[in-house]
């Protein structure tokens, strides 16, 4: 037979959806048991045991899923084992979390993922009441990868013809400024030139005129009358 609550009193244990934690442990070990896994009711002085050696599963190993069937088990009057207990045939455990994508419809109750390291290594009903309003947690539909669109290479091939263009004018600007300012440097040298040549022939006209006047002078000494010493 299925287990169910039978209990009135762990009521709040029920999810959103009126699932009890029988169902819902059902459902969670149910993944990795081809999507289904029959929860069977307890009989008097029973309890549910941790997975075997052989059956281990991290659907089995992980505090999630013991809080859920340590609750299943209160709620039908029965007593369940401690948290070291069940998972000692576990290779790994998680603590705290459900390591496997929820299956759709099923609601865990938040306080399924209280930590029960922290409670004395057991399920406490009492913290797991005073979080019965905890937020749940529900099927997340998985995305779907998508092929990115090809990206054209024109915008690229346009610049690369751009930064060509922008080059050569830069190019070209520069050849000019180079042809300008040799001209004028051609041209200073010219003026330069021209006006060391006027300075030179300048100066040569002085000295030939003043040559011209010393000779004057010359002849003009020589003629005055000159006195004789006998």
């Amino acid at each position: 037979m299925t287990a169910t609550c039978t209990l009135s009193s762990f009521n709040w244990t029920l999810n959103a959806v009126s699932q009890d934690p029988c169902t819902v442990a059902s459902s969670l070990l149910g993944v990795c048991d081809g999507g289904t896994y029959d929860i069977q009711s307890l009989p008097d002085q029973s309890h549910y045991l941790g997975p075997s050696i052989d059956g281990a599963n991290p659907c089995q190993c992980n505090t999630v899923s013991y809080s859920l069937i340590s609750a299943c088990a209160a709620c039908q009057n029965r007593t369940y084992e401690q948290w070291s207990l069940w998972r000692v045939n576990c290779a790994s455990v998680d603590i705290g979390g459900f390591p496997d994508p929820i299956p759709e419809g099923t609601h865990v109750p938040g306080w399924a993922y209280l930590d029960v390291t922290k409670t004395q290594d057991t399920f406490d009903i009492n913290q797991a009441k005073q979080n019965a309003n905890a937020t749940e947690s529900t099927f997340v539909p998985q995305p779907t990868s998508t092929t990115a669109s090809p990206v054209t290479s024109s915008p690229a091939a346009t610049s690369t013809q751009e930064s060509h263009s922008n080059r050569d004018k830069v190019v070209g600007g520069s050849v000019a400024g180079g042809v300008v300012g040799l001209m004028a440097v051609v041209g200073l040298v010219g003026i330069w030139t021209y006006r060391r040549r006027q300075r030179h022939k300048a100066r040569r006209d002085e000295e030939t005129a003043s040559e011209s006047k010393d000779k004057d002078d010359v002849e003009e000494v020589s003629g005055l009358p000159t006195l004789r010493v006998s």
